[in-house]
This record gives structure tokens, C-alpha cells and sequence, in this order.
């Protein structure tokens, strides 16, 4: 997915996302691989640990300080096509 940093004054440093099921298990995790999530487009890949099967509505939680500090979560619905390439802005 491709994520972006609309806010001027703030970097979000070692970035990583999860997906998450209902029950709160992993489906999905980054592996931090950059510095901050700064004011261009940065791609980001998520390793699948647990089966997926689609559609999908969970949620996907944005962390830095790798897995350190939980910045924000959103609840996300993803189509098998979608989950191929999905941006959040």
C-alpha cells in the first residue's frame, strides 16, 4: 500500500503497519524497512503470517519505533483485487 504524511510538523519514525482480525490476531505485518513516513508517497509491503480470505473487514494499525508506539488504527473492507494494491491517504 502506499502511504502518505499530510501533517507538516509531524514524521511518524519507523514505520510499520498490522492487520488485524476481529479477534485482534495478526494477519499481516511489516517489516520496518525506512526512517519516517514523511510528505511523498512511500510504499509499503505487508508479509502475510495467517490465511486471508476475502473480502475482508478488519483493521489495519499504523506503529513506529519498531512495534514501539501504536499511532492509529483503521477500520479497513479490502476485495481480492483491492488487496493487490490498496493506498490509504
Amino acid at each position: 500500500m502506499t502511504a502518505h504524511n499530510i501533517d507538516t510538523e509531524n514524521v511518524f519514525a519507523y514505520p510499520s503497519f498490522l492487520l488485524l482480525d476481529q479477534n485482534g490476531d495478526t494477519l499481516a505485518k511489516e517489516t520496518v524497512i525506512c526512517f519516517v513516513i514523511g510528505q511523498g508517497g512511500q510504499q509499503h509491503t505487508l508479509n502475510v503470517l495467517n490465511p486471508v480470505v476475502f473480502p475482508i473487514s478488519e483493521n489495519i494499525e499504523l506503529w513506529g519505533g519498531f512495534y514501539y508506539n501504536s499511532y492509529c488504527t483503521y477500520p479497513i473492507t479490502l476485495a481480492l483485487n483491492e488487496a493487490l494494491y490498496k493506498t490509504l491517504a
